[in-house]
């Protein structure tokens, strides 16, 4: 019996329930039995008073906390309520209009912890989206007074002296080839709980064209955009959206264009996704043992290609920050001597913030190559001859220049259903079909409209 009485003294102070009053307030509360006495915890803070067989009237004091108990008969704990006394619950309760009058579609409760020796708030309930949780949070802690600080989001940049190439702003180059990712910075406040509930994180797209193109080209496609206007002299058009893809098509087709790298990636919102693709070189270095034999060992594997980093955020559908950091190294020279190796690599970097809204396109560009190339024609023989050969010999200088473009279309999306998968089957093709040339017709054949709709619907769809 006795240990009956203790798991039941238990049970109801482990679910004892948390109420919040303000001073001055009185509240009655009906107990699921005859009851025979109260107790308070903390009597300058809370007072009570029976005033039926089932029935208790709590009255809060003054800010602070205190637990009130509730017995019936045989000394049987019926209730138990963790009280909290907020002398600023008027406050809070018009700082909660406030904030959903500024937040379209939200629903804010601000209540205070109701923990003996904590304080602080929790600030609970739905808002929209990221944009609409951060203010909400922020609007919450200058309104209660407290005391905000901001955590922030570093990215290396691979070495200390990378800086940022052409972009917008919200990022800020740090010491040590660290930049601070500003739009991703986390708010947090101490004396403030964040229990608010956004829908599912949007999941973004983006897709990424990275193309070296011939610097006169690029000058003649208007990369330098003014004004929010794209202009193609190529296509004898200008206007704020095109078809850029037809753009890069038409480049790669006609030979002016070096497609390095077309990923595709998609990521959730304030998570960063990566791609590279990369080679190795390894030097090798001489090294002389003790007998005086050499040998040769190898050094630190150096990584050069494409690498690609992207960071979104989305804020609302009008409203995407993405970070991007892009790098394209490649081996511009190699020195081999003695059975010892090493490679100079020449990389081109950029870094940017940008903002843009669903399904939007922008482009990079102003990472420049310039090379000398010098061909000579001659005579043969006589254009060996010392001083009298030059007049044998034509030389020619030729200069190339090459500019880096970045092109990237970000889009929000949602993962597939299982209706839209369907891989296509492909049918292998019959001896006197390709010794003839003739389609073969068959029901397994690769059909043109099942690839476009397969490769349409791979992974995301909008």
């Amino acid at each position: 019996m006795r240990i009956l009485s203790i798991l039941a003294l238990l049970t109801a102070v482990l679910f004892a329930e948390s109420i919040v009053m303000k001073s001055g307030e009185s509240r009655i509360y009906e107990a699921s039995g005859n009851v025979t006495s109260v107790s308070a915890s903390n009597s300058k803070v809370l007072n009570y008073a029976i005033i039926s067989n089932n029935k208790v009237m709590i009255y809060a004091k003054e800010p602070g906390f205190g637990d009130v108990e509730i017995f019936g008969n045989g000394g049987r704990m019926l209730q138990t309520y963790s009280v909290t006394v907020d002398s600023q619950k008027a406050q809070t309760k018009e700082l909660e209009a406030l904030i959903q009058s500024k937040i379209e579609g939200s629903n804010i409760k601000l209540e205070k912890m109701a923990i003996p020796g904590k304080e602080g708030y929790i600030i609970s309930g739905s808002v929209p989206d990221e944009g609409s949780r951060d203010l909400a949070f922020n609007m919450a802690a200058v309104g209660l007074g407290l005391t905000k600080r901001i955590e922030p989001v570093r990215r290396q940049t691979g070495d200390a002296t990378s800086t940022q190439g052409a972009g917008g702003g919200g990022a800020a180059a740090g010491a040590g080839g660290v930049i601070n990712l500003d739009f991703l910075a986390r708010l947090k406040v101490d004396d403030l709980v964040d229990r608010l509930i956004i829908p599912p994180s949007r999941q973004v797209n983006i897709k990424v064209i990275v193309a070296d193109v011939e610097k006169i080209i690029a000058d003649r496609l208007g990369v330098d955009i003014n004004g929010g206007q794209l202009t193609i002299p190529i296509l004898g058009q200008q206007q704020g959206q095109i078809n850029i893809q037809a753009v890069v098509d038409m480049l790669k087709d006609e030979q002016i264009a070096r497609i390095l790298a077309r990923p595709n990636l998609s990521v959730i919102s304030g998570e960063s996704a990566n791609f590279q693709v990369t080679s190795q070189f390894t030097p090798i270095t001489n090294t002389v043992t003790v007998t005086g034999q050499p040998v040769a060992s190898p050094g630190t594997p150096v990584d050069y290609g494409v690498s690609l980093t992207i960071q979104p955020k989305v804020y609302s559908k009008d409203r995407i920050v993405v970070s991007i950091a892009q790098e394209v190294s490649n081996i511009q020279s190699l020195v081999e001597k003695n059975g010892a190796s090493a490679a100079n690599i020449k990389k081109r970097k950029a870094q940017s913030v940008i903002e843009l809204h669903d399904g939007a396109s922008f482009i990079l560009g102003g990472l420049l190559d310039e090379r000398d190339v010098e061909n000579v024609k001659s005579v043969p023989f006589l254009g060996d001859i010392p001083v009298l050969g030059s007049i044998f010999r034509k030389p020619n200088l030729q200069r190339t220049k090459n500019e880096l473009i970045i092109i990237v279309t970000v889009s929000l999306v949602n993962p597939i259903t299982d209706d839209y998968i369907y891989i296509p089957q492909a049918a292998v093709r019959g001896l006197g079909s390709s010794f003839l040339n003739i389609p073969d017709y068959n029901e397994g054949s690769l059909a043109r409209k099942d690839i476009d709709a397969f490769v349409s619907n791979v992974g995301f769809i909008k």
